[in-house]
C-alpha cells in the first residue's frame, strides 16, 4: 500500500511538474484539474459503473482515477490484477519527471554556464576581486 501511495504522489506531482515545465505557471492547472475533475470522476466517492462511459475511462487513466483503483483492488480484492492501474501511473510519473529533466538540461546544454551568474570562473582564475554581493 506505501508503494501505491507513493506512485500516486510521484504520478500527480511529476505530471504536474512536468506540465509547468512546458507551459510555465499555467502549467500548474493541471495539478488543480487532477484534483477537482479528476477527483470526481475517477470513482473514489461513487462507483465507477454509475459514472458515464466516457468519465469512467477518462477517470480510470488519470492519476487520480488509476490510484483510486489500484488502492481499492489491493485493499479489497487482492487477487485482482493491478497492472495496469500501475502502468497508468507510472506512464504519468516516468513521463512528468521526463520532461523536467530535458528542459533543465536543455537550456544548459547551449551555452554550457548557469542560469545564475555565480562569478565562479572570476573567483577560480583569481582576475578580479569583487565585493561579495549580500541577498
Amino acid at each position: 500500500m506505501l508503494g501505491i501511495f507513493s506512485l500516486i504522489s510521484l504520478a500527480i506531482t511529476a505530471s504536474t511538474a512536468g506540465s509547468v515545465a512546458l507551459f510555465g505557471p499555467a502549467g500548474a492547472l493541471l495539478g488543480a484539474l487532477y484534483f477537482t475533475l479528476g477527483t470526481v470522476i475517477s470513482g473514489a466517492s461513487i462507483l465507477p459503473e454509475f459514472l458515464p462511459s466516457f468519465g469512467k475511462h477518462l477517470g480510470e487513466n488519470l492519476p487520480t482515477g488509476a490510484g483510486v483503483q489500484a488502492v481499492r483492488d489491493d485493499l479489497y480484492f487482492p487477487a485482482a490484477p493491478i497492472d495496469q492501474h500501475l502502468l497508468v501511473l507510472g506512464l504519468y510519473a516516468g513521463i512528468g519527471a521526463l520532461i523536467v529533466l530535458v528542459t533543465n538540461m536543455l537550456p544548459n546544454r547551449r551555452n554550457r554556464t548557469s542560469e545564475v551568474d555565480l562569478d565562479l570562473a572570476s573567483r577560480l582564475e583569481g582576475a578580479e576581486r569583487r565585493e561579495p554581493v549580500n541577498i
